[in-house]
């Protein structure tokens, strides 16, 4: 969709995540859930500004997911030749039986 300018949809590809680490409370209790969050990808292809918007079980996973997103890196978006700062949301979502798995995964 063009409006004043825009280029439509423009996909970023992450080159490094790491699954973020899942509490230990999450395994003790067998509790699976996801957070939603919001952030930006610098023109540096670096993540900023880690935001949570939502949560289920709430109070549970949220600490570990924005210190997991924090440390994603991507491809930065290039619109008409310039790297461009990006705004994205993503729902993570948390198995107990991943405890305490966190390994970098390169994609």
């Amino acid at each position: 969709a063009e409006a004043k300018g825009g280029e439509g949809y423009k996909e970023v590809i992450p080159f490094a995540t790491r699954q973020p680490n899942v509490p230990k409370i999450a395994w003790d209790q067998k509790i699976d859930g996801w957070v939603l969050v919001a952030f930006s990808i610098l023109p540096t292809g670096h993540v900023d500004n880690v935001r949570v918007l939502d949560a289920s079980p709430k109070g549970v996973f949220e600490d570990n997911v924005v210190a997991a997103v924090s440390d994603w890196l991507y491809d930065p978006a290039d619109i008409g030749g310039k790297k461009v700062k990006v705004q994205l949301t993503q729902k993570v979502f948390m198995k107990w039986k991943d405890y305490p798995n966190n390994l970098v995964q390169l994609k």
